[in-house]
């Protein structure tokens, strides 16, 4: 008798227990639910993927900076190289963050058209600027105009393939804080077209071109 009544009382809890885990499951497929209809990802994944985007947009905005700041010290002949690496560099950065691969890949694009553009007015007659382990290639005086008037143009399609080029709405601050930053760069287009004094005397030139250089390696390593 005793054992019987033992017997039902385990039988009730046990039953009692399987509703309680059906119960549970029921709930949790509930806030999964709730989870997907709201865009598949929970809030704190969310908040990763937030703080990933944001990581790695600024180590892009860091490599063009630092690209900018070495073409500023450089002069103006060798200037255009200079950004063409800086944009690939740029386009290089380690991310991982997938949503800014397309940012990325305008970026090399902007760097293999920038490197077009001196290959095209290129100057063999001047030896290559080596500061570090870069070296950049000089392009002709007589091409300054026309040089920079292709470079602004790649600067403004890039810019506007960034402003295009966005994906979600959510990455929209991201590439356009991109795009500003390699807008920014007509500054050393603007400064390429400054006078050069004794531009019509080949040594002065020359001297002004070597202490250039001379100072750009104090600066960067001085």
């Amino acid at each position: 008798m005793i054992l019987e009544y033992a017997r039902s009382i385990l039988g009730k809890r046990i039953g009692q227990l399987t509703m309680l885990v059906f119960a549970a499951c029921l709930a949790g497929g509930t806030v999964l639910a709730s989870s997907d209809e709201l865009g598949g990802e929970s809030s704190y994944g969310g908040e990763r993927k937030g703080e990933a985007a944001s990581q790695g947009t600024a180590l892009i905005l860091l490599k063009l900076k630092e690209g900018k700041e070495r073409c500023a010290l450089i002069p103006w002949i060798y200037r255009y190289d200079c950004l063409a690496q800086g944009f690939t560099e740029a386009s290089q950065a380690k991310v991982r963050y997938r949503e800014l691969e397309p940012a990325q890949e305008i970026l090399a694009m902007a760097g293999q058209k920038m490197a077009a553009v001196v290959e095209r007015h290129v100057d063999p007659a001047q030896p290559p600027s080596r500061i570090g382990n870069r070296t950049y290639k000089a392009i002709k005086q007589s091409a300054r105009a026309e040089a920079n008037a292709e470079a602004q143009a790649v600067l403004d399609e890039t810019e506007s393939l960034l402003l295009r080029s966005y994906g979600p709405p959510k990455m929209a601050a991201h590439y356009e804080r991109i795009a500003m930053a390699v807008s920014s760069s007509d500054v050393l287009l603007r400064s390429a077209l400054e006078p050069l004094p004794g531009l019509h005397n080949p040594a002065i030139e020359a001297i002004r071109r070597f202490a250039g250089l001379a100072l750009s390696f104090g600066r960067v390593y001085g």
